[in-house]
């Protein structure tokens, strides 16, 4: 069943997490590839979508062009991929278009980034590097035209040649008989969460666009690495608490988001019946406690065995708890950590692959079940810690934000949860140009045959593999 818009009556959400096996304690294994649990590389970006511009993170100049400027009777092709435009184009959130891009990085092998405005193009030394008709300028092969069917989707024919012009920032730049084709905008994704559902991804986080206006928005996505966004209503995003993520949950009839607030000590959840339209909060636990402190932060939703299972983060965040709801809305209350910062820090005295663990955030939980009787619970998180780089007394990182994981077997009893640290953590630790780069916001999925890890370097979302 697809997901619909809110002007459906009810969109049915069906939980299917689908999984592949291990055999031996995973908390006591090497990582093994394919395990869901460990190692995860980075693979992509993740193309977010909005209204059919990229989502390009944070704005660096108030000049850079939103679109370029098309005739009013023009329209894209549609894409699903690169192979599948022609010429210069790219797939750009499902249509080919000339990409507008700032570094050569960003363009297709054998492109540069060139023109004003700057645009993705074949590189060349000279012109015999470029198909008939073609000028090499500035280093890239730029066709001559008859009329725009011989330019890019994204150029107009002026005097000949396939010309570029920047638009989005104000009217005045396109003429009559043109119009300004939006192919990116500025914003960023926090408090990001994914699962699976029914053959496709679902997303829900928070959109901040370049005024730091916010709105809780949900994404779908038929495939891994791209996300069409959409505005959620009746839910203020202003209301969240700033260093609280967030969870959702959903079944055959509702939605549900859980999310801490500003200022208040407990955990909320609001329900959708369409998954757009949120209008029914509720107070769903409160600290009971005392080493929760006097909040609850951070809540992670699972559905185990026919509960609903809360997982939370205490006050100063060197706890993390657990709450377990039956279907009639009882609550048992677990009355210790199911998993501390100490013992994160102990866990790695004998490996010493991750030290100086200062706190946790950003828990997210999964059900693991295999055909061999495998039946557990893993929660991944983010923690402040430095990571080994090599041998020596100096072989550790400077403390950064990295990706762990613990595990607990539904084998045991549950009245006494406490989940095991993977031994090999961190699962998720990234260097770039001799630095660690930051991961939060994880979120682990098995989708289309393999393991999918989400997660936010702090201003772009992207999606590791195991």
């Amino acid at each position: 069943m697809k997901f619909v818009k809110k002007q459906t009556q009810v969109a049915c959400f069906m939980v299917f997490i689908a999984n592949c096996g291990i055999s031996a304690d995973a908390s006591q294994q090497a990582p093994s590839l394919g395990s869901g649990i460990a190692p995860y590389e980075e693979s992509d970006r993740v193309e977010l979508c909005l209204e059919g511009a990229a989502l390009q993170g944070p704005v660096t100049s108030s000049d850079i062009p939103l679109g370029l400027c098309v005739l009013q009777s023009q329209r894209a092709q549609s894409c699903t991929e690169d192979t599948e435009c022609s010429g210069r184009e790219a797939c750009v959130c499902g249509r080919c278009v000339l990409e507008l891009c700032e570094f050569s990085s960003e363009c297709a092998q054998g492109s540069v980034c060139v023109g004003s405005p700057s645009r993705c193009a074949p590189r060349c030394f000279d012109e015999s590097d470029c198909p008939a008709s073609h000028l090499c300028e500035q280093g890239a092969c730029i066709p001559s035209c008859g009329d725009e069917s011989d330019c890019a989707f994204g150029e107009l024919c002026l005097v000949g040649q396939c010309v570029a012009l920047g638009c989005g920032h104000g009217p005045g730049i396109c003429s009559s008989s043109e119009r300004c084709d939006l192919q990116r905008s500025f914003g960023t994704l926090s408090k990001a969460s994914v699962k699976e559902a029914n053959d496709q991804l679902l997303l829900y986080a928070v959109l901040s666009d370049a005024q730091q206006n916010t709105v809780l928005v949900r994404g779908i996505a038929m495939h891994a690495t791209r996300f069409d966004l959409e505005a959620t209503e009746g839910l203020d995003s202003q209301v969240f608490a700033s260093d609280s993520g967030l969870a959702f949950n959903f079944s055959d009839s509702q939605v549900e988001i859980y999310y801490a607030k500003a200022g208040e000590h407990a955990l909320f959840q609001n329900q959708s019946s369409d998954g757009l339209l949120f209008s029914e909060e509720q107070i769903v636990l409160e600290p009971y406690t005392p080493w929760q402190g006097s909040r609850l932060l951070s809540p992670a939703v699972l559905r185990v065995n026919q509960e609903t299972w809360l997982f939370y983060l205490s006050e100063d965040k060197h706890y993390l708890g657990l709450a377990r709801f039956d279907n009639a809305g009882s609550v048992v209350r677990i009355e210790d950590p199911v998993l501390s910062i100490e013992l994160l820090r102990q866990s790695q005295e004998t490996g010493q692959l991750w030290r100086e663990l200062s706190s946790m955030q950003d828990p997210y939980a999964v059900h693991f079940s295999n055909a061999f009787g495998r039946d557990e619970v893993r929660l991944f998180f983010s923690a402040q810690g430095g990571e080994r780089q090599g041998d020596g007394p100096d072989a550790f990182s400077q403390n950064n934000d990295s990706i762990g994981v613990a595990l607990w077997s539904l084998q045991n009893d549950v009245t006494g949860i406490q989940f095991t640290p993977f031994a090999y953590n961190p699962v998720l630790a990234r260097r770039g140009n001799l630095k660690e780069l930051p991961e939060l916001s994880p979120s682990v999925v098995y989708f289309q045959k393999q393991w999918l890890m989400y997660f936010s370097d702090g201003s772009i979302f992207r999606v590791a593999k195991n």
